[in-house]
């Protein structure tokens, strides 16, 4: 199993993140730590599920198993 750096951090009202292998993907989430995960997860697996049809090329580690490891910066 591979890890997927998630960079977050902490708003004045929630997180906002990036992840150096999807370039320009950016979340910002408005809660608590735990929606927030679940929200990063929802938001990589519509940006795969938009790259896969349009047969766009992405990180390959997505294609086996992975977990997200979250950097608080």
């Amino acid at each position: 199993m591979e890890n997927v750096i998630i960079k977050a951090a902490r708003t004045d009202k929630g997180y906002c993140c990036s992840c150096d292998i999807i370039p320009g993907w950016v979340v910002a989430y408005s809660g608590d730590i735990e929606g927030f995960k679940d929200y990063v997860s929802e938001s990589v697996d519509f940006w795969l599920e938009g790259r896969r049809e349009k047969g766009e090329d992405y990180p390959k580690v997505f294609d086996g198993q992975y977990i997200f490891e979250f950097a608080l910066l």
